[in-house]
């Protein structure tokens, strides 16, 4: 009888870690061109200004679309042309220097929200549309980010912004 509890335990135990495992990942397209995957526990948000929104407990990504219509000459910029635009755009919040993690071109900066008095810490990145920049920002609380980073990277490398 003991083996079989012992056994039993064993089996229930086997079918809590499975079940609690890894969130299973889920790939969202917008109808603004733009595809990610992230895990099932992302949802869609709102946010005034932003193009795309996902929302999850720890992370929350902020998306903007920047259609080459809005400036002259813009679809001839290059990446890292672009990629200085955003980063002078946010130079109050005293950002790190563009650089390039595997294969992103990216920057960080943290950011005092005074509504609810929090720090988040920003890992900013651009990519080259068919007919857009995209500059998408991956969010945490400052004191998560450090946990959060290498998540936020899976993400942004799996971003797709071209046209089929």
């Amino acid at each position: 009888m003991k083996k079989f509890i012992a056994f039993l335990m064993a089996a229930l135990m086997l079918v809590c870690l499975v079940s609690c495992g890894e969130p299973k990942e889920k790939e969202f397209t917008s109808e603004k061109g733009l595809t990610i995957t992230l895990t099932e526990s992302f949802k869609e948000a709102q946010y005034e200004g932003y193009t795309i929104c996902y929302d999850s407990p720890t992370v929350a990504i902020f998306v903007l679309k920047e259609d080459f219509s809005l400036l002259a000459g813009l679809e001839n910029y290059t990446l890292a042309q672009y990629a200085e635009l955003v980063h002078n755009a946010n130079s109050s919040k005293k950002p790190t220097a563009i650089t390039e993690v595997e294969g992103l071109t990216c920057f960080e900066y943290t950011y005092l929200n005074t509504d609810d008095i929090t720090d988040y810490s920003y890992f900013t990145t651009m990519f080259k549309g068919d007919d857009a920049f995209w500059t998408v920002q991956f969010c945490s609380k400052t004191d998560k980010y450090d946990s959060c980073k290498a998540e936020m990277i899976k993400y942004a490398k799996s971003v797709d912004v071209t046209k089929d």
